[in-house]
């Protein structure tokens, strides 16, 4: 059976980290995001899918420009198979009807733009499937997601695969805490019970950008995974970027990874190896993280001479921000104990934490100058 396949958060826009200035109104990060979508088209293209879905926020937000606009049409226009596009939280303005960035390329042939819930018929026959299409709604996804897919599953055909494709994270034991109460996830075994109730054997979900999956029986879930990440906020790394799932039936399903940016955070060397070894990446982006004041400067010297040998692409230093502020904490306790200003300002500079352009030394030698090397007591003068 002809497979279906899907992509999600795609998020295409001009990102600014570590982006070159734009040409025809399009940087080089929404080249690189348009390409990967261009790889996707071709991989469902090639394997003769039903269809694509995209399961929400193809687009970063809400006012894609013309260009921008330009550069996806032309990308969706070389599909050989269907495409349906899910609105996404990214690309809505409102919950109004239309008032979304993707209303434009619903124009192109071949491509279904839904903005509220439908069914989209694939195939015929044997291969015949039925996607019950649910885009993104304000209000809580536990609720709206299963309500919309009884409302949408009498409508499909007799004897044709179900499919549920929607935008909303999917939640586990697993999940972190701050994640259980959003109103934009509902839970894996709800999704499963609701699978299960309508004889829809897979569900593609965006939203939350881990690429993972769950089983019970035929039925799956399938949370998609992001397409590209957009920045250090999404951690990068092989088997968490570059996502194209598919699904025939539930022996006959899987997912792609697609190689494209990828943004690390690290915080020691063996990170920073696991960094430059990654096969996903075809462009790394280096955050190093939570160094101590005097280790900055050579970590910045070794990564500069990483991206000069062309190993990165991208990279910056930031400070151990806690042990900075334990630094100023015990620098403050030393100027406490001090009997003279100068006696302070010595004891406070010289156990501060300092960039590591300057030293206390110098420091010192310039508050003094401010302050004309005045010495005043800080103890009680006897009566």
């Amino acid at each position: 059976m002809r497979p279906v396949y899907a992509v999600a958060d795609v998020h295409i826009g001009n990102h600014r980290v570590f982006a070159s200035p734009a040409h025809a109104g399009v940087n080089d990060r929404a080249a690189e995001t348009a390409e990967l979508l261009r790889q996707a088209v071709y991989k469902a293209s090639t394997a003769g899918a039903l269809g694509l879905l995209v399961c929400g926020d193809l687009a970063d937000n809400d006012d894609l420009s013309p260009q921008l606009l330009a550069l996806v049409a032309e990308v969706l226009s070389e599909s050989t198979v269907p495409v349906a596009l899910l609105v996404g939280n990214h690309d809505q303005r409102s919950a109004l009807p239309g008032d979304h960035a993707l209303g434009v390329l619903g124009a192109i042939p071949g491509v279904r733009v839904y903005d509220g819930p439908g069914v989209l018929p694939l195939g015929h026959g044997e291969d015949a499937a039925d996607v019950l299409v649910v885009p993104f709604q304000q209000r809580p996804a536990h609720e709206y997601i299963p309500a919309t897919a009884r409302e949408l599953a009498p409508q499909c055909r007799p004897g044709a695969r179900r499919v549920l494709a929607a935008h909303a994270g999917v939640l586990d034991e697993k999940t972190s805490p701050w994640l259980r109460d959003s109103h934009e996830a509902v839970s894996a075994d709800v999704l499963l019970d609701l699978l299960t109730e309508l004889s829809v054997g897979v569900a593609f979900l965006g939203n939350w950008h881990d690429r993972r999956s769950w089983a019970r029986s035929t039925h799956r879930v399938m949370q998609v995974g992001a397409l590209c990440p957009t920045g250090f906020d999404n951690p990068g790394g092989a088997g968490l970027y570059g996502s194209v799932a598919w699904w025939a039936s539930h022996t006959d399903c899987g997912t792609h990874e697609l190689p494209g940016p990828r943004f690390f955070n690290v915080a020691s060397e063996t990170e920073l190896q696991r960094a430059l070894a990654d096969p996903s990446a075809t462009r790394r982006f280096v955050s190093y993280r939570n160094l101590p004041a005097d280790l900055l400067p050579a970590v910045a010297k070794r990564l500069a001479g990483l991206q000069q040998s062309a190993r990165i692409t991208g990279f910056r230093v930031s400070e151990d921000k806690g042990a900075a502020e334990s630094g100023r904490v015990a620098a403050a306790t030393a100027a406490q104990a001090a009997t003279s200003l100068d006696d302070a300002l010595e004891r406070y500079v010289t156990r501060a934490p300092l960039p590591p352009s300057v030293t206390a030394p110098e420091v010192l030698a310039e508050a003094r100058r401010f302050l004309g090397n005045t010495t005043v007591s800080t103890s009680e003068s006897p009566a």
